[in-house]
């Protein structure tokens, strides 16, 4: 039985297919298991909450605008710690005011519009219109974050500035470096 479902999926798409659902499938996989790794790391510092929300909006930013890409898990990892760890002690050394955060979230806003979107090499080509879609989105991302800072402060408020900054400073050292970091 088990070779026949197996079969069914091999019948159903070409090696480049499969080879694609491989690559899908381990990314995805990486990506969990980092996600764990970095929130138990959190966790045990008290900061569990604070990477969560810095996940989230580095995630609502980076999957439209880009950034650097690993070719390796363990690299992807002490750079995802590190870029974690920077924007969380910030919040604590340098608090912003509500203004210094819209201010950040504007110049970034004018940098990704100019710099992004960055695509790993190990993607398929986007087409412009593509890459304009993206673009326009993680623009408008960027712009409900300032939107939502003019008019909700939140203890969590630094942090979403300094990781949208701190993207932003990926985003352009991932268009200098073509996307991809060996």
């Amino acid at each position: 039985m088990r070779d026949n479902a197996d079969g069914m999926w091999t019948n159903n798409f070409s090696k480049y297919e499969l080879a694609v659902l491989h690559y899908m499938k381990r990314t995805i996989v990486l990506t969990l298991i980092k996600f764990a790794v970095l929130w138990v790391l959190f966790w045990m510092l008290g900061l569990g909450q604070e990477y969560l929300v810095s996940v989230g909006v580095l995630t609502s930013t980076r999957s439209f605008l880009g950034g650097l890409h690993f070719n390796g898990f363990w690299s992807c990892l002490i750079f995802s710690t590190m870029f974690f760890a920077v924007v969380l002690t910030l919040q604590y050394l340098v608090p912003l005011t509500p203004q210094l955060q819209i201010l950040i979230l504007l110049i970034c806003l004018a940098v990704s519009r100019r710099v992004g979107p960055v695509i790993s090499a190990n993607r398929p080509k986007y087409s412009s219109l593509q890459k304009r879609r993206f673009l326009y989105i993680g623009l408008f991302v960027i712009l409900a974050y300032c939107i939502i800072l003019a008019f909700c402060e939140t203890r969590f408020s630094d942090i979403i500035a300094y990781t949208v900054a701190c993207q932003t400073i990926q985003l352009v050292w991932g268009k200098v470096k073509g996307g991809n970091v060996q």
